[in-house]
C-alpha cells in the first residue's frame, strides 16, 4: 500500500498530517488558495509511490487563452444589447445577433462572430483593457480572429 505525501516549502509531510496544517494555515491566512497536483512514481522495486504536490498561493492563474476570450465575450455582452436596444430594424440585425450567440473558442474568427471592421477594433479594445497594453494599428489590422490574437501576445511575450 502506497503512502501519500505532500510537498510544499516547508518539506515532505505524511498525507495524514496536513489537515492540521491546512486548517492552521486557513485561519491565518483566510485568502489561501491551495491548487493540487497528483503524480504518480514508480520506486525502483517497482512498487507504485503516490506524491501529492501542493503549491500555495494567493490566486489563482488564469490562461491568456480564457483571458482573450473572457474579453471577448465581454464585448459581445455589450454589443448584443446594443442591438438589442436598437429601434432601426435593420435587416442584418437578427444575422448579427444570431452570430453573436456563438460560443467563443479558438478557433473563432471575428467575421464567424458577426463582427465588422468597428466591431474588430472595439474588441481589441477589450483585449488591451485586459492586458494592460496598446497594440498598434498595423498590427491590429493583421488580427482577425481569437487564434490571432493570442499569437499576438505569444510574439510580444504577453501572458
Amino acid at each position: 500500500m502506497a503512502q501519500e505525501f505532500v510537498l510544499d516549502r516547508f518539506g515532505i509531510f505524511p498525507r495524514s498530517n496536513m489537515a492540521s496544517f491546512v486548517r492552521t494555515s486557513a485561519s491565518v491566512l483566510p485568502r489561501l488558495s491551495v491548487a493540487t497536483r497528483s503524480v504518480r512514481l514508480t520506486s525502483p522495486q517497482s512498487v507504485p509511490a503516490s506524491f501529492a504536490l501542493r503549491a500555495l498561493c494567493a490566486k489563482a492563474q488564469v490562461s491568456t487563452e480564457e483571458r482573450v476570450i473572457k474579453a471577448v465575450n465581454k464585448y459581445i455582452a455589450l454589443r448584443t444589447e446594443e442591438l438589442k436596444n436598437q429601434e432601426d430594424p435593420a435587416p442584418e440585425k437578427e444575422q448579427t445577433l444570431q452570430a453573436l450567440q456563438q460560443e467563443v473558442t479558438v478557433e473563432s474568427k471575428w467575421k464567424d462572430l458577426g463582427f465588422d471592421d468597428l466591431d474588430a477594433v472595439e474588441v481589441l479594445l477589450e483585449v488591451e483593457e485586459e492586458f494592460g497594453l496598446v497594440i498598434p494599428d498595423d498590427e491590429s489590422d493583421a488580427i482577425t480572429s481569437v487564434s490571432d490574437t493570442l499569437a499576438h501576445l505569444k510574439r510580444n511575450n504577453i501572458e
